[in-house]
Protein backbone atom coordinates (compact mmCIF):
# COMPACT_ATOMS: atom_id res chain seq x y z
CA UNK A 1 0.00 0.00 0.00
CA UNK A 2 1.33 3.47 -0.90
CA UNK A 3 0.72 6.71 0.99
CA UNK A 4 1.28 10.36 0.24
CA UNK A 5 4.01 11.47 2.66
CA UNK A 6 3.00 15.15 2.76
CA UNK A 7 1.56 17.93 0.68
CA UNK A 8 5.14 19.17 0.23
CA UNK A 9 5.85 15.95 -1.62
CA UNK A 10 4.24 17.05 -4.87
CA UNK A 11 6.18 16.55 -8.10
CA UNK A 12 6.98 19.29 -10.60
CA UNK A 13 3.99 18.18 -12.68
CA UNK A 14 1.64 18.77 -9.76
CA UNK A 15 1.10 15.07 -9.18
CA UNK A 16 1.59 13.65 -5.70
CA UNK A 17 4.60 11.44 -5.13
CA UNK A 18 3.52 8.32 -3.28
CA UNK A 19 5.86 6.53 -0.92
CA UNK A 20 5.82 3.37 1.12
CA UNK A 21 5.06 4.00 4.80
CA UNK A 22 8.25 4.93 6.67
CA UNK A 23 10.14 6.02 3.56
CA UNK A 24 9.41 9.74 3.74
CA UNK A 25 12.48 11.98 3.31
CA UNK A 26 14.22 13.15 6.44
CA UNK A 27 13.98 16.82 7.48
CA UNK A 28 17.64 17.17 6.47
CA UNK A 29 16.90 15.79 2.97
CA UNK A 30 14.01 18.22 2.61
CA UNK A 31 16.22 21.17 3.60
CA UNK A 32 18.97 20.12 1.18
CA UNK A 33 16.42 19.74 -1.63
CA UNK A 34 15.05 23.22 -0.91
CA UNK A 35 18.54 24.74 -0.82
CA UNK A 36 19.40 23.11 -4.14
CA UNK A 37 16.12 24.35 -5.61
CA UNK A 38 16.85 27.87 -4.36
CA UNK A 39 20.35 27.80 -5.86
CA UNK A 40 18.98 26.60 -9.20
CA UNK A 41 16.24 29.24 -9.16
CA UNK A 42 18.82 31.98 -8.53
CA UNK A 43 20.98 30.61 -11.36
CA UNK A 44 18.05 30.47 -13.76
CA UNK A 45 16.98 33.99 -12.79
CA UNK A 46 20.55 35.16 -13.38
CA UNK A 47 20.51 33.70 -16.89
CA UNK A 48 17.00 35.05 -17.62
CA UNK A 49 18.16 38.51 -16.54
CA UNK A 50 20.56 38.51 -19.52
CA UNK A 51 17.58 38.62 -21.90
CA UNK A 52 16.03 41.82 -23.21
CA UNK A 53 13.33 43.39 -21.05
CA UNK A 54 10.61 42.23 -23.46
CA UNK A 55 11.96 38.67 -23.50
CA UNK A 56 12.10 38.64 -19.69
CA UNK A 57 8.46 39.72 -19.44
CA UNK A 58 7.42 36.95 -21.83
CA UNK A 59 9.52 34.17 -20.27
CA UNK A 60 8.68 35.10 -16.69
CA UNK A 61 5.00 35.42 -17.58
CA UNK A 62 4.65 32.22 -19.58
CA UNK A 63 6.58 30.05 -17.13
CA UNK A 64 5.45 31.60 -13.84
CA UNK A 65 8.86 32.60 -12.53
CA UNK A 66 9.21 34.02 -9.02
CA UNK A 67 5.94 32.44 -7.86
CA UNK A 68 3.93 34.47 -10.34
CA UNK A 69 0.87 33.06 -12.03
CA UNK A 70 1.42 31.52 -15.44
CA UNK A 71 0.06 33.84 -18.10
CA UNK A 72 -1.34 33.22 -21.55
CA UNK A 73 0.01 34.49 -24.84
CA UNK A 74 -3.12 36.60 -25.12
CA UNK A 75 -2.68 38.36 -21.76
CA UNK A 76 1.00 39.05 -22.44
CA UNK A 77 0.18 40.33 -25.91
CA UNK A 78 -2.37 42.74 -24.43
CA UNK A 79 0.12 43.95 -21.80
CA UNK A 80 2.89 44.47 -24.36
CA UNK A 81 0.62 45.85 -27.09
CA UNK A 82 1.71 43.25 -29.64
CA UNK A 83 0.12 40.23 -31.32
CA UNK A 84 -0.05 36.76 -29.78
CA UNK A 85 2.02 35.57 -32.73
CA UNK A 86 4.77 38.06 -31.84
CA UNK A 87 4.70 36.96 -28.18
CA UNK A 88 5.21 33.38 -29.39
CA UNK A 89 8.11 34.48 -31.58
CA UNK A 90 9.70 36.34 -28.66
CA UNK A 91 9.24 33.23 -26.50
CA UNK A 92 10.94 31.05 -29.11
CA UNK A 93 13.85 33.48 -29.54
CA UNK A 94 14.30 33.76 -25.78
CA UNK A 95 14.14 29.99 -25.25
CA UNK A 96 16.79 29.53 -27.93
CA UNK A 97 19.06 32.08 -26.24
CA UNK A 98 18.42 30.54 -22.82
CA UNK A 99 19.21 27.09 -24.15
CA UNK A 100 22.56 28.29 -25.48
CA UNK A 101 23.39 30.06 -22.20
CA UNK A 102 22.30 27.09 -20.10
CA UNK A 103 24.49 24.80 -22.21
CA UNK A 104 27.46 27.09 -21.56
CA UNK A 105 26.75 26.86 -17.82
CA UNK A 106 25.81 23.16 -17.82
CA UNK A 107 28.81 22.04 -15.81
CA UNK A 108 28.32 24.64 -13.11
CA UNK A 109 26.78 23.81 -9.75
CA UNK A 110 24.04 26.36 -10.43
CA UNK A 111 22.14 24.46 -13.08
CA UNK A 112 23.52 20.97 -12.81
CA UNK A 113 24.25 18.71 -15.77
CA UNK A 114 22.69 19.31 -19.19
CA UNK A 115 19.97 16.89 -20.25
Amino acid sequence: MLYLASLDDITETGQPRYREPGTAPSPEDIMVDREVSDIRARGINEIVSTLTAEEQVVIRGLFGFEDRDIRTLRSLAAELGISEYRVGAIRDEAKNRLSIRATLHADSAILGPAR
